[in-house]
């Protein structure tokens, strides 16, 4: 993760704003449990792919130890 800071204050160099970004892969693995006509499907754990997603935000912190964040994921599964 990586944090950027846009504002501080002058007086006491407390941070007011921020950026926030960053970026992940991993691997898919899923599991399937399911009932149909009374018969159980227990599949068991396997790797079906992986995924790559990056994130951004910004921070806004209106008190010293207390913060306001929005962020936006987005990600591409790749089977």
């Amino acid at each position: 993760m990586r944090q950027n800071i846009l504002l501080r204050t002058k007086k006491t160099n407390r941070i007011l704003a921020s950026v926030l970004g960053k970026v992940g892969a991993g691997i898919v693995v899923p599991r399937s449990e399911s009932t149909a006509v009374c018969k159980k499907l227990n599949n068991k754990y396997h790797v079906a792919g992986y995924i790559i997603s990056a994130e951004a935000g910004t921070r806004i912190y209106p008190l010293k130890n207390f913060f306001l964040e929005a962020n936006v994921k987005a990600g591409l599964p790749i089977i």
